[in-house]
């Protein structure tokens, strides 16, 4: 497809503002100089590096679990980058946000074509890779080493070959794969895709669907299938049972407190801070509740593990929990014993009352975490008002679209994935953070575009008509 002048225009644009936040304005942003490599980062590093070198994918050989800790799509990528770059590790973090820049910009010119092939308007589709282009919650993710920007790439490059006039959907379904490997909440939009292509056309359903996710399997399915054969087990997802930060107590922790609250601050640091512990009124449902949380915070402090790894890296003079005098069987039976308590006799607030919270939060948060100053959370609050806006105008423009009978198989799978991905988010897995919602967002930039441009092209109708 021909680059417009405008469009060519937008993609420097991107490669400008990407360039400069990470250069200038990613430090300041989280407050740190080494930005790029965070806490997560080093269990996609420590998995590629155990199979490079010794031959087992696993981000700890010595942890059965953790041979299942994360699908292999990003790890994979690092280990490319750090092959090229002659096994040199500090090399490799340093080049792989330049790649991911430019991965990004590239993310622009995918859904530029997507917005020009279900909407027919040169119009939209400039309006759409613009957005992209200046939408902040995905430059924040170019310059850090997580998988977000390549789960994105690979997802628009997925819907790029699906809704291009010339269909190549092996390829679409292969990229679906890889990003299902590298972001695995982007596994929704599979179903939505198949059952939005049947309910269209079932006379053409068939062969074309059929050869998307025949492609797509062959990519995602050699995860569990290595799990099967290889270590006996089935895992479609991952395991986060792995020991260390993610031991049986801080696991536990999170399953309790998002049962009861949506958040699981500030408990979680007033347990490692070491300072009185608050917990909601609804953790109280019973005689000896107060009794049984105060005794289980204790052991969290004492001889937990995964709150050991917590508290050693805050205060280092903090020895860690040795295997062999750790408390996290009990420190689980504890929490556990809440939760389901919690689901027996606090229904409303555990079924209904904090899922819908979640979904508030989802839709309507405010502030950033951290200690940043009083500009960066300013700026932060007005982005995120920005981003409930985009949200709000975007399914206001699905609902319009569906009613103008335009482009209902792309409205039935961005609002499809959406529905289902952020009801997961909200009433099941609960651990809700906003990068978790980006591949929905970005989704949203094209309805909102094409809800931007009609209405604009409505506005000048009205005004001719009254000219004549």
């Amino acid at each position: 497809m021909k680059i417009t002048r405008s469009l060519l225009f937008i993609l420097l644009l991107a490669i400008i503002n990407r360039i400069i936040f990470y250069l200038y304005g990613a430090s300041i942003y989280f407050g740190i100089e080494n930005f790029s490599v965070q806490g997560d980062t080093l269990t996609w590093v420590d998995s590629i590096l155990n199979l490079i070198h010794h031959h087992g994918y696993s981000s700890d050989l010595s942890n059965e679990n953790a041979w299942f800790y994360r699908p292999p799509g990003y790890s994979f990528f690092i280990g490319i980058v750090y092959l090229i770059a002659g096994n040199d590790l500090p090399l490799t973090l340093k080049i792989i946000p330049w790649i991911q820049i430019i991965l990004d910009v590239i993310s622009v010119y995918f859904i530029y074509n997507i917005a020009e092939s279900l909407f027919s308007s040169i119009k939209t589709a400039h309006l759409a890779a613009l957005l992209y282009c200046c939408y902040p919650f995905v430059i924040v993710w170019t310059s850090v080493i997580y998988a977000e920007s390549l789960s994105i790439f690979l997802l628009l490059g997925s819907l790029f070959f699906l809704f291009k006039k010339s269909k190549n959907l092996i390829v679409s379904g292969i990229l679906a794969g890889l990003a299902v490997l590298t972001r695995l909440q982007i596994m929704f939009i599979i179903p939505v895709i198949l059952l939005a292509f049947f309910f269209s056309d079932r006379k053409l359903f068939l062969k074309p669907m059929l050869t998307f996710f025949i492609s797509f399997s062959l990519i995602y399915g050699m995860w569990p299938l290595r799990n099967l054969l290889m270590h006996n087990r089935l895992v479609f997802s991952q395991d986060l049972n792995i020991g260390k930060n993610w031991s049986k107590d801080y696991l536990s922790f999170m399953d309790y407190i998002f049962s009861v609250q949506t958040d699981h601050k500030p408990q979680f640091d007033q347990i490692v801070y070491d300072k009185t512990v608050t917990w909601p009124a609804a953790s109280y449902l019973q005689e000896g509740d107060s009794a049984l949380l105060e005794e289980t915070v204790s052991l969290c402090r004492k001889c937990g593990r995964g709150f050991g790894y917590f508290i050693n890296y805050r205060n280092s003079k903090r020895e860690l929990v040795n295997d062999s005098d750790n408390c996290d069987e009990q420190i689980a039976a504890n929490f556990n014993k809440l939760t389901a308590e919690q689901k027996s006799k606090n229904k409303l607030n555990y079924y209904i009352i904090v899922p819908l919270k979640n979904l508030q939060k989802c839709l309507f948060k405010s502030a950033v975490y951290g200690d940043k100053s009083a500009t960066v959370k300013t700026a932060a609050s007005l982005l995120f008002l920005f981003r409930t806006l985009l949200i709000l105008a975007g399914l206001y423009g699905l609902i319009l679209l569906w009613k103008q009978h335009i482009s209902r198989i792309a409205v039935s799978i961005i609002s499809g994935f959406f529905i289902f991905w952020y009801f997961y988010l909200c009433f099941i897995y609960r651990n809700i953070e906003i990068r978790y919602l980006l591949p929905a967002d970005v989704l949203l930039l094209l309805p909102f575009a094409w809800l931007v441009i009609n209405s604009i092209t409505l506005l000048q109708e009205k005004r001719l008509k009254k000219d004549i």
